[in-house]
């Protein structure tokens, strides 16, 4: 639970309390409701920025992920000839050949590249 949600919620029960125990106006409880709306709204606001916020990030990644592994497989393939290097992540094609399995090749390269780019 977010700071705003449980704020949200806190407030709400407050109200919540203050009727039952029929310390509320009607002019405090339309208030209190006008209040919790705005919250809540705000809260919303929040959670689809964090989210839009997270899918740029995500997508972000991604694409340079597989940047490197097609920058990679371009030098690894020198050569070598081979026609396709597939994935069987949906939406990732690099090249084809049905003739080699070359996946543990490339793993490697790429983890070694990896290590490089640690350093």
């Amino acid at each position: 639970m977010t700071n705003g949600t449980r704020n949200l919620q806190q407030k709400f029960n407050y109200y919540q309390n203050l009727d039952k125990e029929g310390k509320l106006t009607p002019e405090q409880a339309q208030n209190a409701t006008l209040e919790l709306k705005k919250m809540e709204e705000e809260v919303a606001t929040r959670k689809n920025k964090l989210e839009q916020e997270y899918m740029d990030y995500r997508t972000r990644r991604q694409n340079d992920i597989k940047t490197k592994i097609e920058s990679f497989i371009k030098d690894f393939n020198k050569g070598r000839g081979y026609t396709f290097v597939v994935s069987d992540d949906p939406g990732l094609f690099y090249y084809r050949d049905t003739t080699f399995n070359i996946t543990k090749d490339v793993i490697r390269g790429l983890n070694e590249m990896y290590k490089e780019e640690k350093k």
